[in-house]
């Protein structure tokens, strides 16, 4: 099979350059300069790394960072999975599946990333994070029983041993912030990590499958 050419001019290579670098120094300029103004701090604390920042050892976080990149992972598949898929008309709800999945993937990436439920929205909005997470389920439930169908034919019990971690997670922290039980932070973490990898599980088995499906004489189909 003949390899496609991607080779662009020049001209297009320095306009995707200049494209690049405003794209990203204009978003960094604002955020930098209404930081300061609005803290009086300097904008190094935005750029330099959290441990650095707050004094605290390298592997503070580690599986809190982990989880963050896993949760990244799975945009990552599930958008570029769409792209690929929405070339085939007899995969537009396949792929409008995975975009929209991708799209909530990154709704719980910020999330996490940030600490949305647990600091911003409480503090600036007065959320509480239990209206939060009402919303995200919500959010997921109404996009699994849309797609129900397209999910019955993919390897679904990952994706509901997902949903139970996370369920776990969500029931950790309740039972703890209400002293219920004496339950460690970390059984809480534990499951929300264990949710994030099979959610990873789940949507990067399903992509690599619909994916396969689009190439000729693909080693998926044969299985």
């Amino acid at each position: 099979m003949k390899s496609a050419n991607y080779r662009i001019s020049i001209y297009s290579q320095i306009k995707l350059i200049l494209l690049t670098v405003v794209t990203t120094l204009v978003p960094f300029s604002f955020i930098s300069l209404i930081f300061t103004l609005k803290t009086n701090l300097s904008p190094s604390i935005l750029t330099r790394d959290t441990a650095v920042v707050g004094d605290i050892p390298f592997y503070a976080g580690l599986f809190s960072n982990i989880g963050v990149l896993l949760w990244c992972t799975s945009v990552v598949i599930c958008l570029f999975s769409y792209i690929i898929l929405r070339q085939d008309t007899k995969a537009n709800k396949v792929a409008s599946f995975l975009l929209l999945s991708g799209l909530l993937t990154f709704l719980l990436l910020l999330d996490d990333f940030f600490l949305l439920h647990e600091t911003f929205f409480p503090i600036y909005f007065g959320i509480k994070s239990h209206v939060t997470f009402t919303i995200y389920i919500v959010l997921a439930l109404s996009l699994f029983i849309r797609y129900i169908k397209i999910i019955k034919k993919t390897e679904f019990f990952i994706l509901l041993s997902s949903i139970a971690f996370f369920s776990l997670s969500i029931i950790s922290d309740v039972l703890t912030d209400n002293n219920i039980l004496n339950i460690s932070l970390v059984l809480e973490d534990m499951f929300k990590l264990l949710g994030i990898t099979s959610w990873l599980t789940y949507f990067a088995r399903t992509c690599l499958h619909e994916v396969s499906n689009m190439i000729p004489g693909s080693l998926d189909k044969d299985k």
